[in-house]
């Protein structure tokens, strides 16, 4: 009856890691279907005095194979895996984590896990600041003498709400405008651009009180206003990483 024991121990063996594998590497459900298992052959031989010790031993082998359970198939056992939801086939450190901004920070390190690419961070994962992190050009973004965001801008604003929600990045939000009209107008249309921007990413889920926003004016122009060209490059809008 021991060799017949043996021989069931060795033909069950698979099915307890099955079973594991499919608790995800719950310790206490793997150690319940080992214990079923080694009592299962002590029921087979004709002394019942082996399921106990066999239910004890099937309950160890049990609780180790899932000790080394691996639920994201990542390489790193659960027991050592701080991101236990990798997805398949990405390249992750020893602590199980990847980089999905790969911006050189791991996501069990990064409080700013989805910086836009080119954006230098600290080792936080966050943006550096005094760094341009979106521009709105005029001639997609503010037609003339307007402040009211079109659908463009508010389509390039997309990778900046993804940037800043769930983060305590805070951003300075510049206004700009042509040299067309007064200095007082200009002045209260590029304080109307930029609190347009932060009105828009305000309603979409992104701090009020990280966002200060500023008007310009004319004085900074990025082109030359001579030309329809140039004024349209001089209508804009830009947020930067503030610094403090």
């Amino acid at each position: 009856m021991k060799s017949l024991r043996n021989v069931l121990l060795i033909l069950l063996a698979p099915l307890v890691m099955s079973g594991c594998a499919t608790t995800g590497g719950n310790s206490t459900v793997c150690t319940i279907v080992g214990g079923v298992t080694g009592g299962a052959i002590g029921a087979t031989a004709e002394k019942a005095i082996w399921s106990v010790p066999g239910a004890i031993a099937g309950a160890v082998l049990g609780y180790a194979l899932c000790q080394e359970g691996d639920a994201d198939g990542d390489g790193v056992p659960d027991s050592k895996d701080l991101c236990k939801k990798t997805p398949p086939n990405t390249k992750v450190n020893k602590d199980g984590c990847s980089d999905f901004d790969k911006d050189g920070v791991f996501n069990n390190k990064d409080q700013c896990p989805n910086t836009p690419p080119g954006i230098k961070v600290d080792k936080k994962g966050c943006a550096i600041c005094g760094q341009i992190i979106a521009n709105l050009p005029g001639d997609v973004s503010f037609g003339s003498d307007k402040c009211n965001l079109n659908e463009d801008a508010k389509g390039s604003l997309g990778i900046v709400i993804k940037a800043l929600k769930g983060t305590n990045t805070q951003v300075d939000i510049e206004g700009h405008t042509d040299s067309t009209g007064s200095d007082k107008h200009n002045l209260a249309l590029s304080q109307c651009r930029a609190n347009s921007v932060k009105d828009y990413l305000v309603s979409s889920g992104i701090g009020g009180s990280n966002i200060t926003t500023i008007g310009k004016g004319e004085t900074f122009p990025k082109a030359s206003n001579e030309t329809e060209a140039g004024r349209a490059e001089n209508r804009r809008a830009k947020i930067i990483v503030t610094c403090k």
